[in-house]
């Protein structure tokens, strides 16, 4: 427990530590290394100034249980959205802009895995803000 509240004892507002966590999350669970949300969010984390703590920490644990859990899920959500008739025009468009395609949301892991990601942002923030008040 002392280890849980040195890792969460930081000068960093809550909304930078649930930062951390969903930049760390949304590059852990992306299968795909060389897409466009990576080369967005890593200069987004030296502009925000996350907490290289939790950020790092994150990313280890979406790269862990992405590769041993969450990629099943991520496979399903994806493969669930890229399956909506009514969004097969929009993906269709995306994929063909030349620099929006590089984000491979036609891969059904990467959709998933940021779908997770995003979800999860609001309970990460409620979290961080609620054990942050704690300590």
């Amino acid at each position: 427990m002392k280890k849980l509240f040195f890792f969460l004892k930081s000068r960093c507002s809550p909304l930078q530590i649930s930062l951390g966590i969903l930049f760390g999350l949304l590059l852990g669970l992306n299968p795909h290394y060389l897409s466009l949300q990576n080369f967005i969010i890593i200069p987004l984390i030296f502009f925000i100034r996350v907490p290289w703590r939790h950020f790092c920490f994150s990313l280890a644990s979406g790269l862990v249980l992405g590769f041993l859990f969450v990629d099943k899920v991520s496979h399903e959500v994806g493969l669930s959205i890229l399956k909506i008739e009514s969004l097969k025009e929009f993906f269709t468009l995306v994929h063909s802009i030349p620099l929006v395609s590089f984000s491979n949301f036609n891969n059904t892991v990467t959709l998933g895995g940021t779908i997770i990601s995003l979800c999860l942002f609001p309970l990460i923030f409620m979290a961080s803000k609620s054990l942050k008040t704690q300590s």
